[in-house]
């Protein structure tokens, strides 16, 4: 496809990134730091993807954003999306950390309800 380099050596690489060898990576595309890419996944112009994971098979479509997320295989992210999710820092040193661990049981002894996206 037009706008894609599949050795990915124009692609704006920042810190540790991990790029299957069988990605398609376009190189006006922005990645990193802390980021995987998995095999035969296409990342197309514009797109910026930072603190992520891109399992296998994927689709990230033109100027597309992935923040602090993990793309389940074989998903299409279509144009201009924005996919964030929310740093997990245990830093207590930095000001945006934050560490939740609500309890398993209310004051009553019943069972809090839990969702796991």
């Amino acid at each position: 496809s037009s706008g894609i380099n599949a050795e990915y050596g124009g692609a704006n690489i920042i810190g540790d990134v991990l790029i299957h060898p069988t990605a398609k990576v376009s190189p006006t595309a922005v990645l990193g730091p802390n980021v995987t890419i998995g095999a035969n996944t296409v990342v197309r112009d514009g797109v910026r993807i930072k603190h992520a994971i891109v399992l296998d098979g994927c689709t990230i479509e033109s100027h597309a954003c992935i923040l602090y997320s993990v793309i389940g295989g074989g998903t299409n992210v279509g144009p201009w999306a924005r996919i964030e999710g929310i740093p997990n820092n245990v830093n207590p040193n930095q000001p945006f950390a934050h560490v939740t661990n609500p309890s398993t049981f209310n004051e009553e002894g019943k069972l809090n309800p839990n969702i796991t996206v």
